[in-house]
């Protein structure tokens, strides 16, 4: 793993140490427009539209997301293409340096080389996945032109708080210069946004959008926000329909054009995101990994129109997992597990819900699909270090 070395437990939060190192680089953030996305679910998805909308503009753009799924270089691109391994270990090296004087933490560090990276490439535009919070996350260490915040839900309460209003204030942190803010749950926002003189627009009372067709070939609804025009997604799951509203909004305000953003955003794609892997039996790749997700998930499973859901479930024990099952509700459960200390035991996870327990992930999968029919519908989800590891 790149800056494995750096992988600390409990490092207090703070912006200190990727000030500093930021410093020592020359504040190369400062040399392009960023547009941070936080939020608890949809951040990557969000992501990958606003950029590919962006890239569809003419605009040279930088991507950063977290956590990979495969392999390192997913997480730095320009116009859709990674950072090369060669390039990795080049910025690496010289990163590795400044930490021992900054005291980064892995995921300061990969910020630091995405924003570095960013500058020496010119790019026009950074969008950056923020990662556990916002208003301490190493993302914001940026003067962003636009703040994005995706759906809010309970996660990482032991850092970010036990209550909605709690985790929205931290996330509500990446508002400090933004020209305005795009968002999911207004009335926090509002009063952050407030602060700095801008105007908060969230979905359903600023902009809106309705449904035309969701199925298993993606998207087709009425984006309502400035403008109002059609828009598709080849991205499946009807919560696209929101990320895709949420990046359509904020591209307006990145003042761009309605035909420039339907194609960005129907072009746009993540993997492991209700990701088709294969037909025969249907076999489908989610990160859903908290209960929000689930929710998302569960009502998505209805477009397969499959007769029985079998669920390949693999999750890290600090999440709440048994909530996740009691939501999702498959037909059939097999348990599994990822090559980490997190990970929730599949004997565990079984006993609480039934099923079957294979502690290979790759070995349950294969499982699954000895037992599925050509009606049944297979799902992945749980963890995105469980898709890493079928991918893998």
């Amino acid at each position: 793993m790149v800056f494995d070395s750096l992988l600390k437990k409990g490092s207090r939060p703070g912006l200190e140490r990727i000030e500093k190192a930021m410093k020592i680089l020359g504040s190369p953030q400062d040399n392009y427009s960023v547009v941070l996305v936080a939020g608890t679910n949809g951040k990557g998805s969000t992501v990958s539209y606003i950029s590919s909308v962006l890239q569809e503009a003419g605009y040279r753009v930088g991507s950063y997301f977290s956590p990979h799924l495969v392999k390192w270089n997913e997480r730095v691109k320009i116009n859709g293409k990674e950072i090369s391994n060669e390039e990795i270990a080049k910025y690496e090296s010289a990163i590795l340096e400044i930490a021992k004087e900054t005291d980064l933490t892995e995921f300061e560090a990969a910020t630091a080389l995405a924003y570095t990276y960013f500058a020496d490439k010119k790019v026009d535009f950074a969008v950056m996945e923020v990662g556990m919070g916002g208003r301490l996350d190493a993302t914001n260490v940026a003067k962003e032109k636009l703040s994005v915040i995706t759906r809010i839900a309970f996660d990482h309460m032991e850092w970010l708080g036990d209550s909605l209003e709690k985790i929205a204030s931290e996330k509500a942190g990446i508002i400090k210069n933004s020209n305005a803010v795009v968002c999911n749950m207004p009335e926090v926002f509002d009063r952050k946004a407030g602060e700095i003189g801008k105007k908060a627009y969230a979905l359903g009372r600023d902009f809106s959008f309705e449904e035309i067709r969701a199925d298993e070939d993606g998207n087709e609804f009425i984006y309502k926000g400035k403008r109002q025009f059609e828009i598709k997604t080849k991205m499946l799951g009807r919560y696209q329909m929101e990320n895709a509203s949420i990046a359509a909004r904020a591209c307006e305000e990145l003042g761009i054009g309605e035909d420039e953003i339907a194609k960005g955003i129907e072009k746009a794609n993540i993997k492991g995101r209700l990701e088709r892997i294969q037909k025969n039996p249907l076999i489908v790749f989610d990160a859903a990994h908290n209960p929000n997700g689930a929710e998302s998930l569960k009502n998505s499973i209805s477009l397969f129109r499959k007769k029985r859901f079998v669920l390949v479930f693999g999750v890290m024990k600090d999440k709440n997992w048994r909530e996740m099952l009691d939501i999702l509700q498959p037909d059939v459960l097999i348990a599994t597990e990822v090559k980490t200390e997190r990970s929730e035991k599949a004997e565990n996870i079984v006993k609480h819900f039934g099923g079957k327990a294979i502690k290979e992930p790759k070995k349950a999968l294969e499982y699954a699909k000895s037992i599925a029919g050509k009606e049944d519908l297979i799902i992945a989800a749980g963890s995105i270090y469980l898709l890493g590891e079928l991918y893998g």
